[in-house]
């Protein structure tokens, strides 16, 4: 509900690139135990938190263009992408060495200790879903794959 409060607010203008500084300590701080919560609670992945791990992963292919900041397209369009340059190296690397292995990428991804502060892979079915989105994603574009994932 205060997502939809703040958006609807026009004194207040959050730019999503801006919101997006730092997404993977954000993810891990703020959407990790919600996952892990869920799995807990009803022993199945939520949909939308392992689709939401796909898009981070996504908007992070991208491309050193300075020292402090690399750049992803999306619809042939750049966007900033702004983080720890090792985090940018890291996904640059995996990006660079697994383009069309979308499990293999995944697992490397969920496989950072320094990221996640546990090693993701060892959740069953974490990759295998988060590699399914990451696929949709790149090959449907990111709507239609997050239309896939949302009820009727």
């Amino acid at each position: 509900m205060l997502v939809r409060e703040r958006s609807r607010n026009p004194f207040i203008r959050h730019e999503l690139l801006s919101i997006s500084l730092n997404s993977v300590s954000k993810w891990k701080v703020r959407v990790l135990p919600s996952l892990l919560d869920y799995l807990d609670a009803n022993e199945k992945l939520p949909a939308a938190l392992t689709f939401s791990l796909a898009a981070l992963i996504r908007f992070y292919d991208g491309k050193p263009i300075s020292e402090t900041e690399f750049r992803g397209t999306r619809s042939n369009e750049p966007y900033p992408i702004n983080d720890d340059r090792a985090i940018l190296e890291f996904f640059e690397r995996t990006w660079d060495k697994f383009p069309n292995d979308y499990r293999a990428l995944v697992d490397a991804i969920l496989a950072n200790h320094a990221f996640w502060g546990i090693d993701l892979t060892g959740i069953c079915g974490l990759t295998d879903a988060v590699a399914a989105h990451l696929e949709a994603i790149v090959t449907s574009g990111p709507r239609r794959a997050a239309a896939s994932i949302l009820p009727e």
